[in-house]
Protein backbone atom coordinates (compact mmCIF):
# COMPACT_ATOMS: atom_id res chain seq x y z
CA UNK A 1 0.00 0.00 0.00
CA UNK A 2 1.20 3.50 -0.76
CA UNK A 3 2.45 5.70 2.03
CA UNK A 4 1.18 9.17 2.79
CA UNK A 5 4.35 10.64 1.26
CA UNK A 6 3.80 8.67 -1.96
CA UNK A 7 0.26 9.94 -2.19
CA UNK A 8 1.38 13.51 -1.51
CA UNK A 9 3.89 13.20 -4.36
CA UNK A 10 1.24 11.83 -6.72
CA UNK A 11 -1.14 14.60 -5.68
CA UNK A 12 1.54 17.22 -6.38
CA UNK A 13 2.16 15.69 -9.83
CA UNK A 14 -1.55 15.61 -10.58
CA UNK A 15 -1.95 19.24 -9.50
CA UNK A 16 0.95 20.25 -11.75
CA UNK A 17 -0.59 18.38 -14.69
CA UNK A 18 -3.97 20.00 -13.97
CA UNK A 19 -2.38 23.45 -13.94
CA UNK A 20 -0.62 22.69 -17.22
CA UNK A 21 -3.91 21.58 -18.78
CA UNK A 22 -5.64 24.74 -17.54
CA UNK A 23 -2.83 26.85 -18.98
CA UNK A 24 -3.19 25.09 -22.34
CA UNK A 25 -6.93 25.80 -22.41
CA UNK A 26 -6.31 29.44 -21.55
CA UNK A 27 -3.61 29.73 -24.21
CA UNK A 28 -5.89 28.12 -26.79
CA UNK A 29 -8.70 30.52 -25.96
CA UNK A 30 -6.31 33.47 -26.21
CA UNK A 31 -4.96 32.36 -29.55
CA UNK A 32 -7.93 30.71 -31.28
CA UNK A 33 -11.05 31.67 -29.32
CA UNK A 34 -11.71 34.83 -31.30
CA UNK A 35 -10.97 33.05 -34.59
CA UNK A 36 -13.58 30.42 -33.77
CA UNK A 37 -16.11 33.13 -32.92
CA UNK A 38 -15.33 34.93 -36.19
CA UNK A 39 -15.80 31.73 -38.20
CA UNK A 40 -19.10 30.99 -36.48
CA UNK A 41 -20.31 34.53 -37.24
CA UNK A 42 -19.28 34.29 -40.89
CA UNK A 43 -21.04 30.95 -41.30
CA UNK A 44 -24.12 32.15 -39.48
CA UNK A 45 -24.25 35.33 -41.55
CA UNK A 46 -23.94 33.45 -44.86
CA UNK A 47 -20.84 35.39 -45.87
CA UNK A 48 -18.42 34.31 -48.60
CA UNK A 49 -18.62 31.89 -51.48
CA UNK A 50 -19.45 28.20 -51.20
CA UNK A 51 -15.74 27.40 -51.36
CA UNK A 52 -14.97 29.91 -48.59
CA UNK A 53 -17.76 28.52 -46.46
CA UNK A 54 -16.52 24.94 -46.89
CA UNK A 55 -13.02 25.97 -45.80
CA UNK A 56 -14.39 27.90 -42.84
CA UNK A 57 -16.54 24.96 -41.81
CA UNK A 58 -13.51 22.66 -41.89
CA UNK A 59 -11.41 25.10 -39.86
CA UNK A 60 -14.26 25.60 -37.38
CA UNK A 61 -14.60 21.83 -36.92
CA UNK A 62 -10.85 21.45 -36.31
CA UNK A 63 -10.85 24.27 -33.75
CA UNK A 64 -13.89 22.87 -31.95
CA UNK A 65 -12.34 19.40 -31.77
CA UNK A 66 -9.10 20.80 -30.35
CA UNK A 67 -11.01 22.86 -27.77
CA UNK A 68 -13.04 19.80 -26.77
CA UNK A 69 -9.87 17.71 -26.45
CA UNK A 70 -8.20 20.30 -24.21
CA UNK A 71 -11.31 20.67 -22.04
CA UNK A 72 -11.57 16.88 -21.63
CA UNK A 73 -7.91 16.68 -20.67
CA UNK A 74 -8.42 19.42 -18.10
CA UNK A 75 -11.43 17.55 -16.65
CA UNK A 76 -9.44 14.30 -16.46
CA UNK A 77 -6.69 16.06 -14.53
CA UNK A 78 -9.22 17.63 -12.17
CA UNK A 79 -10.70 14.21 -11.44
CA UNK A 80 -7.22 12.83 -10.87
CA UNK A 81 -6.46 15.59 -8.35
CA UNK A 82 -9.77 14.94 -6.59
CA UNK A 83 -9.03 11.20 -6.39
CA UNK A 84 -5.54 11.69 -4.97
CA UNK A 85 -6.85 14.30 -2.53
CA UNK A 86 -9.54 11.89 -1.31
CA UNK A 87 -6.98 9.12 -0.96
CA UNK A 88 -4.69 11.42 1.02
CA UNK A 89 -7.52 12.48 3.34
CA UNK A 90 -8.44 8.83 3.81
CA UNK A 91 -4.86 7.86 4.64
CA UNK A 92 -4.26 10.72 7.05
CA UNK A 93 -7.56 10.28 8.87
CA UNK A 94 -7.06 6.51 9.19
CA UNK A 95 -3.55 6.85 10.62
CA UNK A 96 -4.35 9.58 13.13
CA UNK A 97 -7.06 9.00 15.73
CA UNK A 98 -9.45 11.89 16.22
CA UNK A 99 -10.09 13.98 19.31
CA UNK A 100 -13.05 11.85 20.33
CA UNK A 101 -10.65 9.06 21.33
CA UNK A 102 -8.77 11.43 23.65
CA UNK A 103 -12.03 12.76 25.04
CA UNK A 104 -13.34 9.27 25.81
CA UNK A 105 -10.02 8.14 27.32
CA UNK A 106 -9.75 11.18 29.60
CA UNK A 107 -13.44 11.25 30.41
CA UNK A 108 -13.81 14.93 29.50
Amino acid sequence: MASVEDIKQELAKAEAEKQKAENEVTAWKGRYGQRLTDLENKLWGNEGTATDRAGWETEKTILEERRKSLEERKEERLKQVEEWGAKLREMTSASQPGNDFVTRALGT
